[in-house]
């Protein structure tokens, strides 16, 4: 590779390609653990996915996404019924959702509620069905393993939080290494 051109375009790299570069690598290892932790967890039914798309450059700013989808990957995050995450940035979303059992609204205390009769869509996006049998009712008053409530784990988060300090620690290495190569090139190129 020649000095200031990135390894995957062949174009000049600029300082922001090379934040890009260090972001793209820890957000798939921040994938990478979650996704291992999500694998290693019992009791939570559904999908979890998560993926980081490449960080974009606007400008002199440097951003990296991660997205995670799925009932499991949900639930890890923010809980579920009575114990759910009331502060989660995406709650108003989800309370306007067709996921929401409406239901839920009559308590407080927001508990897993029997819904009414007919078809609803999980948080995979999978048709359930509910006789209504139970609906309206509390069922985590019921006992059953299936319909406790699940306390936030915050788990992305945490992972984030964890990987942070790598995650500068690897930026400055590589800064600096830009910084040295480029003086290298302009010495060379002006002597």
């Amino acid at each position: 590779m020649q000095p200031g051109y990135s390894r995957y375009e062949g174009v000049r790299m600029t300082i922001e390609g090379v934040v890009a570069q260090v972001l793209a690598e820890h957000t798939r290892i921040i994938c990478r653990n979650v996704e291992a932790e999500w694998e290693n967890m019992q009791g939570i039914t559904g999908k979890a996915e998560m993926h980081s798309d490449l960080p974009v450059i606007i400008g002199n700013f440097v951003t990296a996404t991660l997205d995670a989808s799925g009932q499991k990957a949900w639930i890890t995050e923010f809980g579920s019924g009575s114990k759910m995450d009331r502060e989660s940035p995406y709650i108003t979303a989800y309370l306007e959702s067709e996921h929401f059992n409406q239901w839920r609204l009559h308590s407080s205390r927001m508990p897993i509620m029997g819904r009414s009769e007919g078809e609803y869509l999980d948080l995979d996006g999978n048709v359930q069905y509910s006789s209504g049998r139970m609906q309206g009712l509390d069922l985590e008053r019921d006992g059953k393993a299936r319909f406790q409530p699940f306390s936030p784990i915050h788990l992305i988060q945490r992972a984030i939080k964890l990987e942070t300090p790598a995650i500068i620690i690897h930026i400055k290495t590589a800064v600096a290494e830009y910084m040295v190569q480029k003086l290298t090139m302009d010495i060379l190129i002006y002597v």
